[in-house]
């Protein structure tokens, strides 16, 4: 069964990198230089040699003033007459110089890949290379000084460039097109600084400078890129974390972890509730305090920018880089109405979720959406079959009262509107299917669930199931590889075959399916499957199934801290695991704190709370014979 481990730890990637590289740039902006063909002119080979890749425009760097400081001055106007050697400039930057950069960040990023995957599949004990996985240290191999003064220089040279003026009375159509290519080669050159100076920095061995890289890349907003505006926005609403070059989040999600009990609480003024601290929030609290108050003050006077970096600008200087959830979505929003597709996704799912600091509103979520979807995102089509799947209606500010907040609306007369996406499953499955044709693992599973099933209007076809789940588990979803071994090991709607189906089991624990990783916890607890009875293996396969938010095993894990199974008895954290498997709807864990807070185990008796949760078992167990 083969499995493409790239894709697989796509995700995974830029963290591990922890800010050196941030792979949806970089590719991003190689597809952009792919797509500026269609408006730059092919026909400059005169002025490189792609063999040699030498230049043939040092008279434009005598000219043009290297003296950084004339920034501050006023340039003379763009002698037209020179664009097309300025496009060759560019041509060669982009076809010949930067693809050197990015062959070099391939490699790695192949390189760390592999190995994320490797450290992944070192965590699970059953497999056979686990004593032999030795992690090594990955270098990036640094470009030539040669091709860094080139790469280096080619921007200068662009971004010092003066932009082209045009009068209302003479806007001749030759002029309007100059600047139209002009606009887009500084654009995309004041992106290139920003991503050299925040993560290709090592790549061309210069020093990191964030709020350097901050300055560029609002510069090439200001010409209206669309990814420009996005990554401003991005830097807005996470500074702390842009500044420091770190990775606040874990390096794989814990369950256990991030709703634990032990990190303590802290008073949230925005709800007037006591919170519990996941690990995200610790090590964001412990990187403020490390950095302290000057940690969002640029290195550098602007002064001493404006004479030392080309292409900035007092304006620019004068903004203040801070974390700022107004300001990032102000980006965000402008993005998405620009067309970057990221943004959207992202725009839409605040206005879905009331989060970023809008107000919830369905009809905006779903317009966003729409426009994303109709750019072939994957994750837009995914969450536009799920609005048809499942039906929405919502009250919305009519037009015009989009700037309201909630209560002023509630006082504001005729000021809302009823929207609704009507339930349409067969539109929904459509959806659904496009999504996966473009490389939604998530889409894969759920089409070829339904398919294997006959349900959501999809007709019963099981070859045609397993192409969409095998596709699902390609892409690195586990519990698509799970699902066929639960289908090939009970012969569901299809030949049985024990052998076939432990080969998916294992690939379920190697993609580590919490399911599969709780069932191997369980074969091993209970010595099934010709397993031996191993109360260590459990624990660990428990574990690594909790921290996945797999109710079942997190309850085992509470049983076994209660009984002092393996481990040594600990009635606080039996507790604390109990209340994470009812927080995923685990009823057996809502019975077990019944007991636990009658009984007065650990936390404080009351009857009364002991009474509700059994209650809200009894709900579950009822539920679940309605089913």
């Amino acid at each position: 069964m083969q499995i493409n481990l790239v894709k697989r730890k796509c995700l995974l990637l830029k963290k591990s990198m922890k800010g050196l590289i941030n792979v949806p740039i970089i590719y991003k902006l190689n597809n952009n230089y792919k797509q500026s063909n269609n408006l730059l002119n092919r026909n400059n080979n005169k002025y490189y040699s792609q063999q040699s890749c030498h230049f043939y425009h040092t008279s434009f760097f005598s000219s043009s003033s290297t003296n950084n400081s004339t920034n501050s001055t006023q340039k003379k106007p763009f002698d037209i007459s020179k664009l097309s050697t300025i496009e060759a400039i560019f041509q060669q930057l982009i076809k010949i110089d930067m693809p050197q950069v990015f062959e070099r960040i391939q490699k790695f990023n192949q390189e760390m890949a592999n190995q994320s995957l490797l450290k992944a599949q070192s965590q699970i004990p059953s497999l056979d290379n686990q004593n032999n996985i030795q992690e090594k240290e990955i270098k990036l191999e640094p470009i030539s000084d040669a091709l860094k003064q080139r790469i280096l220089k080619s921007l200068e040279l662009l971004v010092s460039l003066p932009d082209i003026e045009i009068n209302k009375e003479e806007e001749e159509e030759q002029l309007i097109k100059a600047k139209e290519k002009l606009n887009y080669i500084k654009s995309q050159s004041y992106k290139l600084l920003s991503t050299i100076y925040s993560n290709f920095y090592k790549v061309l061995k210069v020093e990191r400078d964030p709020h350097l890289a901050f300055y560029y890349m609002l510069l090439s907003s200001n010409y209206n890129d669309p990814e420009a505006n996005f990554l401003i926005g991005e830097m807005y609403s996470d500074a702390f974390n842009f500044i420091a070059g770190k990775e606040l989040e874990p390096e794989k999600f814990n369950y256990i972890k991030s709703t634990s009990f032990l990190y303590g609480t802290e008073f949230e003024k925005e709800t007037g509730t006591y919170i519990y601290l996941d690990e995200k929030s610790r090590k964001r609290k412990l990187l403020k305090s490390q950095l302290g108050s000057e940690a969002l003050s640029a290195r550098y006077k602007p002064e001493e920018y404006l004479k030392n970096f080309p292409g900035l600008t007092k304006s620019v200087l004068n903004i203040r880089f801070k974390e700022s959830e107004k300001l990032a979505v102000e980006y965000y929003l402008k993005a998405a109405d620009l067309g970057d597709v990221e943004a959207q996704v992202v725009i839409s799912r605040f206005y879905l979720e009331g989060k970023g600091g809008v107000s919830a509103n369905l009809k905006k979520a779903f317009h966003y959406t729409e426009l994303a979807a109709k750019q072939d995102s994957y994750l837009a089509l995914f969450n536009l079959a799920s609005m048809y799947f499942v039906g929405m209606r919502s009250t919305v500010p009519k037009d015009g009262f989009e700037h309201l907040t909630d209560t002023q609306l509630q006082q504001t007369p005729d000021s809302t509107e009823m929207f609704e996406v009507k339930k349409d499953v067969s539109l929904a499955m459509e959806y659904f299917k496009k999504s996966a044709s473009f490389g939604s693992a998530e889409a894969n599973y759920f089409v070829g669930n339904s398919i294997h099933h006959g349900i959501n209007t999809m007709e019963q076809n099981t070859e045609k199931a397993l192409e969409y789940l095998n596709k699902a588990i390609s892409l690195g979803h586990g519990e698509a590889a799970y699902y066929v071994y639960c289908m090939y090991k009970t012969g569901d709607k299809c030949k049985q075959d024990v052998s076939l189906s432990e080969k998916y089991f294992k690939t379920a624990i190697q993609l580590q399916s919490s399911n599969a990783l709780y069932e191997l916890a369980d074969r091993y607890f209970h010595g099934k499957e010709g397993n031996p009875v191993d109360y260590e293996k459990a624990f660990q396969f428990y574990q690594l199934a909790g921290e996945r938010k797999n109710r079942n095993a997190l309850y085992c894990l509470g049983v076994m801290y209660y009984n002092g199974i393996y481990v040594q008895k600990n009635l606080r954290l039996a507790y604390e695991r109990y209340t994470q498997a009812a927080a995923l709807n685990s009823k057996e864990a809502f019975l077990a704190m019944s007991d636990m807070v009658a009984k007065g185990e650990s936390v404080p008796k009351d009857e009364h709370y002991a009474q509700q949760l059994r209650k809200a078992y009894e709900r579950l167990v009822e539920a679940e014979g309605r089913q």
